[in-house]
């Protein structure tokens, strides 16, 4: 908003066509004790004349708001010229002068109105319209047709019927669009006078006749039905009327039953249809000069004409067994069905053959013939009782190993299925496991649990039987053996056959979400045999080794201790002429002396590859370190408890008087210098214009150390040991 001290508000907006413009509604919420929202406000055209007026209605009233406040802008070719703005309190008025009609843009510029922008449609002609009355019921409606869409803000208060011969009351108005209808009941009949008081439509009157149509008389006579309710039988209804319309309707007996027309049963008779049965029939008499109907009828339950009895005989063939197949063989007549029965009890099952199923266990089987056209059944001689089926698991639940299902079902399909959480939990089925063997897989050691469930692919529907359920699956033998140090070999032992390998590098970190340390694994590049030489890049990490095979998935070992720096040191002192000899216990490892000036990168030292190296000139200020190193281990430079090497000290010769020239020993070549006092080992600061490799003491050094800072480019600074305090002659 302008304001700068009014609250954000939220705004809902609505945009319904109308034939004068766009009305807009607003929904906005706000906090107690704040400002006043700026005042919300819509628009309306009433296009009645060349001189079209945009109807303003407002939240609350704008005091001081005038036409200068507010600007039409015109979106296409439209023409338009603002004048007067009138009217008081919540709704006001802008007069402007239509030149072509089309889209405007209105906003406003007042404080605490909102500014808009608003889009109306304005037009320098009314909407026309015309009325007719629809006189069908003591109800009339007057019907209206307007030249343009309207808004759906027009009601039926803003239609005045005025005096005439006629005399109505008004109800609702409905419709949309171009077409409306006012509802009215009709006192008097005869002309009545329309009017519209809405913005945009041309005012009228217009003429209407209204009329109320005659009550009919009530139908009376009687009708009866002649003829037997059987299939094929014909109805007929007998009555004493003339010029009356029949309608023959069904009836369904039952806890909703209703009349239903029968379609196209409009004549005086009616044949029996086999889909009547078992319901009953009646006719309806109706007259177009007459009120009400008569009703003829209902007649008994339709029934099926007389069947002659089924003749002929069924056996059964096959062995009653789970998963076998029976046969039904039948002379009866064709077209004949065939019902398969448990006992005596039926099975949702009909054809010539059947699957014998699990819930046929212990029961005879039976088949029975039907036909549609006799009446009665044959019956089969019984089997003998299914005998019980057997389903089994053999083979331990341990990642890897096979599952095997046991069962005396043949032509049988299996699903195996994996339970998470407990033994009772949801069973879920696993990934393209169908077959009668099942390699336990590293994924069901989340669920825990596995059985079997048995199909049969000779059935329709997907009956099955169940195994028990298995011990709770668990891991393989999967450890590291060795030393996780620098050198050393690591083998992973493990009972998983035919398995690949690829062993883990970890990275321990602070894992903020759980608020406690976890560990980051990446594969360590071409490791993926059962052991492992431990390399330098894994100093300070832990090891871990991942066992996997294509249908058993992966599986990981616990992790190593961190890999700890190995027992490496430089025995010597770090200066110049002094040897400096390399202390490990790693065997047929390689050596690389570096030096380091300041905090540049290492560099090699020429040559020096032996275990030993004597300091040279050229290392004063530099630091010394050593890389040690094996094909398969990679390469380890040297740290000096907790510093990567030692530095070859920086010193100062001359007295520290005032007067004595200092000098940096060894002068680096190629290096700049800056002279620096100070208290000791701090607050140093620099003395003008001493850059040379040589100082004279001055009498403002006194009391003071002195000390020489050494450059090299791109390979930063370093600090020679301060003098003592600087003293008098």
């Amino acid at each position: 908003m302008r304001n700068s001290n009014e609250r954000q508000k939220r705004v809902s907006w609505k945009w319904p066509t109308a034939a004068f413009g766009l009305a807009l509604a607003l929904v906005f919420t706000g906090c107690p004790n704040e400002p006043e929202p700026d005042i919300i406000w819509s628009v309306a055209a009433n296009s009645t004349t060349n001189t079209t007026a945009i109807i303003f209605t407002f939240g609350r009233t704008p005091h001081g708001l005038t036409a200068v406040h507010i600007t039409v802008t015109p979106t296409g070719d439209t023409m338009v010229a603002t004048g007067h703005l009138s009217g008081s309190g919540q709704n006001k008025t802008l007069a402007v002068t239509v030149v072509e009609p089309g889209n405007v843009s209105i906003s406003i510029n007042f404080p605490g109105v909102e500014p808009g922008p608003r889009v109306l449609t304005i037009f320098n002609e009314p909407v026309t319209w015309s009325a007719t009355a629809n006189n069908t019921t003591v109800t009339t409606g007057i019907d209206f047709t307007f030249s343009r869409e309207v808004s759906e803000l027009l009601t039926a208060a803003h239609i005045v019927v005025g005096d005439g011969t006629g005399s109505v009351t008004t109800w609702s108005l409905s419709g949309w669009g171009t077409s409306r209808s006012l509802a009215v009941t009709v006192v008097e009949p005869g002309n009545v006078s329309v009017s519209i008081d809405f913005p945009g439509i041309a005012p009228g009157p217009r003429q209407v006749a209204i009329h109320r149509p005659p009550a009919e008389a009530e139908l009376v006579g009687t009708v009866t039905i002649s003829g037997d309710p059987i299939v094929g039988q014909t109805l007929t209804a007998v009555t004493d009327l003339a010029g009356v319309t029949f309608q023959w309707e069904q009836l369904f007996v039952g806890f909703f039953a209703q009349w239903n027309s029968i379609p196209g049963a409009t004549g005086p008779s009616y044949v029996v249809r086999d889909i009547d049965v078992n319901s009953t029939i009646r006719v309806i008499v109706t007259h177009t000069g007459y009120t009400g109907y008569i009703v003829g009828g209902p007649s008994a339950v339709v029934t099926l004409p007389p069947l002659p009895p089924l003749a002929g005989t069924v056996t059964i063939s096959g062995t009653p067994a789970v998963g076998q197949v029976l046969t039904a063989i039948t002379n009866a007549p064709s077209g004949a069905t065939i019902h398969w029965e448990r006992g005596t009890n039926p099975i949702s099952s009909t054809g010539s053959t059947y699957v014998v199923w699990i819930e046929d266990v212990n029961y005879p089987i039976r088949a029975v013939v039907t036909h549609a056209n006799y009446s009665g059944s044959i019956i089969s001689t019984p089997t003998a009782p299914v005998p019980s089926f057997t389903l089994s698991i053999s083979g331990d639940p341990v990642i890897g190993q096979t599952l095997t299902a046991v069962t005396n079902i043949t032509g049988a399909s299996f699903q195996w299925e994996q339970n998470y959480g407990t033994n009772w939990g949801s069973w879920r089925p696993i990934n393209d496991a169908t077959s009668s063997t099942h390699v336990v897989h590293a994924n069901n050691i989340v669920y825990r649990y596995i059985r079997v469930r048995v199909y049969h692919v000779g059935i329709a529907l997907p009956r099955h039987i169940i195994s028990g359920t298995t011990a709770r699956v668990t891991h393989p033998t999967l450890t590291i053996n060795g030393t996780p140090e620098v050198g050393h070999i690591l083998t992973a032992v493990t009972d998983v056959t035919e398995a690949s390998f690829q062993w883990l590098r970890g990275t321990e970190f602070r894992n903020e979400e759980w608020h406690l340390w976890d560990w980051s694994w990446s594969p360590i590049f071409g490791a993926t045999s059962s052991t492992y030489v431990v390399h330098a890049d894994d100093i300070g990490r832990a090891i871990m080794v991942v066992v996997s095979r294509d249908n058993m998935g992966s599986l990981h070992s616990g992790r190593t201790t961190t890999v700890p720096f190995p027992d490496l040191t430089i025995n010597g002192t770090f200066e110049v002429g002094e040897m400096l000899t390399v202390d490990t216990d790693l065997v047929g490892v390689s050596f690389q002396w570096l030096r380091r000036w300041g905090t540049g990168i290492w560099s090699s030292i020429p040559g020096e590859t032996n275990r030993t190296y004597v300091v040279q000139d050229g290392d004063v200020g530099f630091y010394i370190g050593v890389v040690v190193y094996r094909d398969d281990i990679g390469n380890i430079l040297y740290s000096y408890r907790g510093y990567w090497s030692r530095r070859v000290p920086l010193t100062i010769s001359g007295t520290p008087m005032v007067g004595q020239t200092l000098t940096v020993d060894n002068d680096p070549v190629g290096a700049s210098f800056q002279w620096q006092r100070g208290d000791g080992w701090w607050n140093w600061t620099d003395i003008s214009s001493a850059t040379d490799s040589t100082y004279v003491v001055q009498a403002s050094d006194r009391s003071h150390a002195i000390r020489v800072v050494v450059t090299r480019v791109g390979m930063g600074s370093v600090n020679s040991t301060p003098t003592n305090a600087i003293t008098n002659p």
